[in-house]
Formats: structure tokens, C-alpha cells, sequence
């Protein structure tokens, strides 16, 4: 089964990113980015996760990508 999350920045300061992600855009999961770091914490999970669909592993994995190249995009996001 083909999995697409969208992962959209929604603020960013000196020290951390916040990050919205979701299948759509009817429901969204909330996690934040130490700038520092690159730990990603999850501030509101996204109403139809569980661990078998993974979907805060996902996009925290695709936000720390980024961030280990440099970047913090505006949109990005998962798509296997």
C-alpha cells in the first residue's frame, strides 16, 4: 500500500521548527524540531496513527533528513 504524507513548516525560531503532517489536509499530526539537535518530538498525534501506519516515525524521519542537510523547507514530504 502506497503511503503520501504531506509535511508542511507552520512556525520556526532560533531554536525549534513545527512541523503539520496528515494524509490530507481534513486532519493533521503536530511535531517540533530542535534546531540544535535534530531531535523531533511529537506535540499532537495525527487522529488515524497507530504503530503499525507509523505515520509521526515517517515524517520526523523525512524532517531530520532535511535537517541534517541544512535545510528546513517550507513543504515536503513522505511518499513510499
Amino acid at each position: 500500500m502506497a503511503v503520501y504524507i504531506s509535511i508542511r513548516k507552520i512556525s520556526e525560531n532560533a531554536e525549534t521548527a513545527e512541523y503539520a503532517f496528515g494524509l490530507d489536509e481534513t486532519a493533521e499530526g503536530r511535531l517540533v524540531m530542535s534546531k540544535a539537535t535534530g531531535q523531533v518530538d511529537l506535540l499532537s498525534a495525527h487522529p488515524a496513527d497507530s504503530k503499525s501506519k507509523g505515520l509521526f516515525e515517517r515524517a520526523a524521519h523525512k524532517v531530520r533528513s532535511h535537517w541534517r542537510k541544512g535545510e528546513l523547507p517550507d513543504r515536503t514530504c513522505w511518499a513510499s
